[in-house]
């Protein structure tokens, strides 16, 4: 009994750190006397994933590590495991088509209980991708599992398909956001926002306006960052948008 009373004492810990940041916690398991397995689906259930870790020039992970000891190399094939999966699902659970270019396109009759589309409705360019090699200012890397939309504040940001509201969040790096469930163990997140247009646990539509894009929490100016998860995991959302997004530095 002693013994299960720490336990469920120390996960309630762990969650209460994790609020601290939708995209990082505030304390990561460092050792094998972690309960980092336990933290992992706390978080998950808390919907306070993706965060994003920090790796050191070596490849070791030193911040908002999700299991003991991981290295940048475990992550980097965990993200391409992660897409590979959902490409998968797309088109043989879902209908959809991957052209040679492996961009992959919605069917004619598209689930709209799945998400689709940039949020914004328009073709934003993206700032920052997707990526497992983003190197930070003081040499360290971030992999990054979200894509930022270049967007003025006050942009409509709409729903990309069917859901209901899994969270509303205010903290220090996404600052306003929302994190939306959806059909098909599919989940979207949204930060910097400037304004919230839902509330926990509502029902939205398609196409409905949720929010307003703004460049609150840790931002360097208004953009969107958009995350998508399958199942928990971070994919790349240009999985789920419309084909033709550019860099913004190749405009």
């Amino acid at each position: 009994m002693r013994i299960q009373s720490y336990v469920c004492a120390l996960v309630c810990g762990i969650c209460f750190a994790a609020r601290a940041s939708l995209l990082r916690p505030a304390t990561f398991p460092k050792t094998v006397d972690d309960l980092s397995f336990v933290e992992r689906l706390m978080l998950r259930q808390e919907g306070y994933e993706p965060f994003e870790s920090v790796y050191d020039k070596d490849g070791n992970c030193i911040s908002g590590c999700a299991y003991a000891a991981p290295r940048l190399e475990d992550e980097l094939a965990a993200m391409a495991r992660w897409n590979a999966i959902a490409k998968k699902d797309l088109v043989e659970t879902h209908g959809y088509t991957q052209a040679q270019d492996e961009t992959i396109t919605p069917p004619a009759t598209r689930d709209y209980n799945i998400p689709y589309g940039n949020p914004l409705r328009n073709m934003a360019c993206i700032t920052s991708p997707y990526t497992g090699s983003r190197t930070l200012a003081d040499g360290t890397t971030s992999p990054h599992y979200a894509i930022d939309f270049r967007a003025s504040t006050g942009t409509p940001v709409y729903a990309p398909a069917n859901g209901t509201v899994l969270q509303i969040v205010n903290d220090n790096r996404c600052g306003n956001g929302i994190v939306l469930r959806h059909g098909g163990g599919y989940t979207t997140v949204y930060c910097h926002l400037s304004e919230v247009s839902v509330t926990k646990d509502q029902s939205v539509q398609f196409g409905v306006v949720i929010a307003k894009t703004g460049e609150t929490g840790h931002a360097d100016g208004p953009h969107l960052h958009y995350a998508v998860k399958l199942n928990g995991n971070p994919i790349d959302p240009q999985l789920v948008i419309e084909p033709g997004h550019k860099q913004c530095n190749e405009i």
